[in-house]
């Protein structure tokens, strides 16, 4: 499967940094387990799907949201194989790569599933 890789503008870079997380979104540090980013994208599968930033860290202290991707793509190849071991090849989901200042964001988008994922 191929993952795609775009670059994004100030304006898209700050708008996803903007999004609120809630029942369709969240986001995620690189440094998140693959074991546990699957709960995460498990549950979208179950409900109603949803999309996940993965390399944005919140900032407590100041309430934000920071972009803090992977320096390289193969750096996420331990969340990608993950992913891929839990769906169909291609199926119910869609990974892309979200450039902004030579810094990746994986982009998981999970749409709901037929079965029940965990």
């Amino acid at each position: 499967m191929s993952i795609s890789s775009v670059k994004i503008n100030r304006k898209d870079y700050q708008k996803i940094l903007a999004m609120d997380e809630d029942h369709g979104c969240d986001k995620k540090a690189i440094k998140i387990a693959p074991s546990k980013l699957l709960r995460t994208i498990c549950a979208f599968a179950n409900a109603d799907g949803g999309e996940l930033f993965v390399g944005i860290s919140e900032d407590k202290a100041n309430k934000s949201w920071r972009w803090e991707g992977f320096q390289d793509i193969e750096e996420a190849n331990g969340h990608l194989q993950a992913i891929n071991n839990l769906f169909d090849l291609g199926s119910e989901y869609n990974c892309s790569f979200l450039e902004y200042n030579k810094s990746f964001v994986l982009h998981i988008e999970v749409q709901k599933t037929q079965s029940i994922k965990v």
